[in-house]
């Protein structure tokens, strides 16, 4: 019970982890809370364990801080560690400089337990998806922005796409301009089809770091109000070491809703190993799909012809100057994405923390003489981005299929 000198507060929580560790040498991660505002009511409270402060929320969540290790929960369903509880502003302040961490629950650590109970329960993550997720369109008055939500570019790939797979499961195509938003339409696509194991392929390893990371967090949906705050976060693998064995990478698999890995790392794992990866997933995307070379994309693709295969990319044309095969389900045109993607850019450019710089746009460093700091960025127009080869080529076949 609660004494009469509880106090609210609005504090910042930091991110609550429910899974995490490596698993045949790869890192696995799946977020219990994202980092997140909360109204709570504080007070403080004394026991065998020493003192605390005892927070609840309004929707019954309750946590213990402390300024010590322990290894109980204080009656809580979580524990949070910081330098100071004096007060319950002392501790705002620090979470306010991130200076917090959850101690208790510890996360699980991947390939504990029974294999079978823990497919079940990542299998029961992608269930607990269903009416969850809303597509929810930006909205805007000239330049100011109404509404938050998904840009066209990604409304018009998640329509096509829900389209085609219901009608179709010959592997697709969407071509998105740089910056239009192609993590965030994978994410929407992976929740609102309530997939349960989900493979994504890219082409470098920070990319797989930064779409890994992206999936964790569930992109910009439940910011969006396109996804319920209840909603549960994956469990997201990135491959950074094939696995020995079939049983590592059952394990692995047993463990993951989204596997992120390059090619690189799939071409060198033996034949067997990635027939059965292709037998245990559900769906493939492939990221910048130009990327791949012909004859790479050819050995996998072999694999995975009884699975669902989305591809994206920037244009319609390979590095090695082939065209990306697939069928063409959505091609979002360049002369929209720049006039839209610019105005993103006006306002603050809602790319992310790891989205790219909207396309028209560049940010460039030169003196402005009579500024107190002479250096500041400043943003200018590309003149030459309509007349790369790129674009060039894009634009045509863009022209062609219209």
């Amino acid at each position: 019970m609660l004494d009469l000198f509880s106090q609210k507060a609005v504090v910042k929580l930091p991110e609550r982890v429910a899974v995490f560790g490596r698993l045949a040498g790869n890192l696995l991660k799946r977020i219990a809370e994202p980092e997140r505002v909360l109204e709570v009511l504080a007070s403080e409270q004394t026991s065998a364990h020493g003192r605390s402060l005892r927070c609840t929320a309004a929707d019954g969540f309750t946590f213990a801080i402390v300024d010590r290790d322990t290894s109980s929960l204080q009656g809580c369903s979580a524990v949070l560690k910081v330098e100071d509880i004096f007060s319950i502003e002392v501790v705002r302040d620090q979470l306010d400089a991130g200076g917090g961490r959850w101690i208790l629950p510890k996360p699980r650590k991947p390939g504990t337990g029974n294999l079978d109970a823990i497919a079940a329960a990542t299998n029961s993550i992608a269930a607990g998806w269903k009416d969850q997720f809303q597509l929810i369109a930006e909205d805007f008055d000239g330049d100011r922005q109404l509404r938050k939500g998904l840009r066209p570019p990604q409304m018009g790939a998640i329509y096509a796409t829900k389209a085609h797979w219901s009608v179709s499961n010959l592997p697709a195509t969407l071509v998105l301009p740089t910056g239009a938003g192609k993590t965030d339409t994978m994410v929407s696509l992976l929740v609102s089809e309530r997939i349960r194991r989900l493979l994504v392929i890219v082409p470098t390893d920070p990319l797989r770091r930064q779409i890994a990371e992206k999936f964790m967090q569930l992109g910009v949906l439940k910011t969006f109000g396109c996804l319920s705050i209840e909603a549960a976060h994956p469990t997201v693998a990135l491959l950074s070491r094939g696995p020995k064995t079939v049983d590592e990478l059952d394990a692995l698999v047993a463990e993951s809703n989204v596997i992120v890995a390059t090619m690189a790392v799939l071409s060198n794992m033996p034949e067997e190993l990635r027939a059965r990866l292709a037998e245990l997933m559900t769906h493939l995307f492939v990221d910048e799909a130009h990327h791949i070379g012909a004859r790479t994309w050819r050995e996998l693709k072999l694999h995975f012809s009884q699975r669902t295969v989305l591809q994206f990319t920037a244009t319609p044309f390979r590095n090695d100057g082939r065209r990306v095969d697939g069928k063409f389900i959505y091609v979002y045109p360049l002369r929209r994405a720049q006039p839209n993607l610019s105005r993103r850019g006006r306002r603050g450019a809602q790319t992310g923390r790891y989205g790219h710089r909207p396309i028209g746009d560049r940010r460039r460093r030169r003196p402005r003489i009579g500024c107190e700091n002479p250096w500041v960025r400043i943003q200018t127009p590309k003149p030459w981005a309509a007349k790369s080869p790129a674009n060039q080529v894009h634009g045509r076949f863009v022209g062609e299929i219209a």
